[in-house]
């Protein structure tokens, strides 16, 4: 499965080159009966699901399979987080039985072999599993999840994709989506991102990028990628701002996008994100989530 790339052929390419190098990959190697599969694998918030749904909508007979619909959810009651080794910690901190890894893997030799198969549905507000539904074979499959770079799905690939962005952009990502559409508090979300996320991808992050046949680098564009979000009101409370910015191996702020501490008048400090003239986050934020993005932002 391995492929050196050189000069027009890199490895390292932007998503509009996407289509093409896999409309290049596909015609060069897809076997008549056989469904070809892109895995595609990142980092949490780099752009997977957006990569994803992108090619789907573009490439013919093209239909995602999510990992996180085989999420176990709340029900699978205890479990230890610590992989035991100093040297690879579970990725995110989470132990991969939260996940029903093995009926995926069945799941996804029945439909590279054209087979139908029933599916799981997970609910990411009620955080369960809901229901299930009959999945079809397509011609092309997107496996969409941070296990899919990882054996056993690894060897299923025809074309294992890494998707790349800076940590703030992730981390934005994750913040506008997680407590716009699932209603998830900004503190834990910030907590849970850069505590257990960003502090565990380093030991994948070159495993990954040599696996990878593609590595997307999928920077963010705001004013567009946040569109469908409404805004909020423009301040909690009055107060003094000051503007906090990525240090420079974490990003950088995209045109329109802007990011502030505002303290109010009985010290409360509220973490305001607006893009263009759109307020996105307007949210008290604790004392240890203002400290820990320090570690990350400088605030001027």
């Amino acid at each position: 499965m391995s492929e050196r790339f050189t000069g027009s052929q890199e490895k390292e390419i932007g998503p509009d080159m996407l289509l093409q190098r896999l409309n290049l990959l596909m015609s060069n190697e897809m076997i008549a009966n056989r469904a070809f599969v892109i895995a595609v694998s990142g980092a949490s918030a780099a752009g997977k699901s957006t990569i994803s749904t992108i090619l789907s909508s573009e490439i013919p007979q093209c239909t995602v399979l999510n990992m996180d619909d085989y999420l176990k959810g709340w029900g699978i009651g205890l479990l230890n987080h610590d992989s035991g080794n100093p040297n690879r910690p579970y990725f995110a901190r989470l132990n991969p039985n939260v996940y029903d890894l093995k009926k995926l893997h069945e799941d996804l030799i029945q439909l590279k072999d054209g087979k139908s198969i029933e599916k799981p549905v997970f609910d990411e507000i009620m955080k369960r599993p809901c229901g299930i539904r009959i999945f079809e074979p397509s011609k092309v499959l997107v496996l969409d999840g941070i296990y899919s770079l990882e054996s056993p799905f690894l060897e299923l690939g025809d074309v294992p994709i890494l998707i790349e962005a800076s940590l703030h952009d992730r981390l934005f990502r994750k913040v506008v989506r997680n407590s716009i559409s699932y209603k998830q508090d900004i503190n834990d979300i910030i907590h849970t991102y850069l505590t257990d996320d960003e502090p565990t991808y380093p030991y994948y992050k070159d495993e990954f990028r040599a696996k990878a046949r593609l590595i997307v680098n999928n920077s963010s564009n705001p004013v567009r990628d946040f569109a469908i979000y409404p805004g909020k009101q423009t301040a909690i409370y009055p107060g003094i701002g000051s503007n906090i910015i990525p240090k420079t191996e974490n990003g950088t702020l995209h045109m329109g996008e802007r990011l502030e501490i505002v303290w109010s008048h009985d010290e409360q400090r509220s973490l305001m994100y607006t893009v263009g003239n759109k307020v996105l986050i307007n949210n008290i934020i604790n004392p240890d989530t203002y400290e820990l993005l320090k570690n990350y932002y400088e605030v001027k």
